[in-house]
């Protein structure tokens, strides 16, 4: 055998390897905001081992997000599937199994990972993940009710001023 024969032959064993972990990693970076989410839908093969895919996620919005996982059960249920959603430094949540989370979260870079174990007899498991802006950060709006506390306080103010100066108390007469 030629060496360059060899070393495709090497090139093509890694592949073969690497897919058959069933490790996936994309390259392509999702952007989320008010009206995009992030979903994917798709198998993971292999009973023997854990096999994972992990994406990286650019939030525009300050705001809650909801992370959604589902296992379809098709052909039949995961053996295991985590779903993870983090940032460099920080784990915003999990899920063990099919279900959703909220989290808040700033504007930056976050990670989605997903690890599954598929099903002994088929071999094979469909899942679903969703990352989806739920709501911003909304202004606190002062509420009608307080003004007219603030004007009811005023009156008040002004009678029990009007009082002290009929009494003839130390109210400071005003300069004209």
């Amino acid at each position: 055998m030629k060496i360059r024969e060899k070393v495709a032959a090497a090139a093509a064993a890694l592949l073969i390897i690497a897919v058959g972990m069933g490790s996936a990693a994309r390259a392509d970076i999702v952007t989320i905001d008010a009206d995009n989410s992030y979903q994917d839908v798709g198998f993971i093969e292999g009973s023997g081992h854990l096999s994972h895919l992990s994406q990286s996620l650019d939030i525009v919005l300050a705001g809650t997000y909801q992370a959604t996982l589902k296992d379809f059960s098709f052909p039949e249920p995961f053996q295991t599937i985590q779903l993870v959603v983090t940032s460099a430094t920080h784990e915003y949540g999990r899920l063990t199994s099919s279900g959703s989370f909220l989290f808040d979260a700033d504007p930056g870079r976050y990670f989605v990972s997903l690890i599954g174990q598929a099903g002994a007899a088929f071999d094979l498991g469909l899942y679903g993940i969703e990352i989806a802006y739920v709501s911003g950060i909304a202004p606190v709006p002062l509420p009608p009710a307080a003004l007219l506390l603030l004007s009811a306080l005023g009156v008040l103010a002004m009678r029990a001023r009007g009082r002290r100066q009929a009494q003839g108390g130390d109210a400071v007469p005003l300069a004209a």
